[in-house]
């Protein structure tokens, strides 16, 4: 029945703290909630979520972060490589989706700020590269 049954013994051991939560419950009952529990994290450990992924997925967020506040004049450097890795990984998993494909959800607003922003990022990267000053004088007309 169950797929750990080492470790549904020893959290239904533990003093009896599920019968104190959930004394209307039985043993059946919490190890069918536990094969569940353990089926679901299955399943999200063979998408990817693991140990090592949460662990570059929280150094990543401190690194951007330390750019942005340390040396913002370089962060737009971290934005574009980011961006040019991130965005394909990102579109492929939406488009891979199932039961139905998630790339609809790249016209949310976050999405849609991330697009403008690089548009902005290479607008000023080919204004700057070919010295038109052109985004100058436009800023001037405002």
């Amino acid at each position: 029945m169950s797929g750990d049954p080492e470790g549904h013994n020893a959290i239904l051991a533990r003093g009896g703290e599920a019968e104190k939560a959930l004394p209307h419950l039985d043993e059946a009952t919490i190890l069918r909630c536990l094969d569940v529990i353990s089926a679901r994290a299955g399943q999200l450990k063979n998408k990817g979520l693991n140990s090592w992924s949460f662990f570059f997925g929280v150094v990543n967020v401190l690194v951007v972060t330390w750019f942005f506040g340390v040396l913002p004049q370089h962060f737009w450097i971290v934005y574009v490589a980011e961006t040019l890795v991130l965005f394909p990984i990102r579109w492929k998993h939406m488009a891979q989706a199932k039961p139905l494909s998630e790339v609809l959800y790249w016209l949310d607003f976050c999405w849609i700020s991330n697009f403008l922003c690089n548009f902005g990022l290479v607008i000023f990267l080919v204004d700057a590269y070919y010295e038109n000053d052109a985004v100058d004088r436009y800023m001037e007309i405002l």
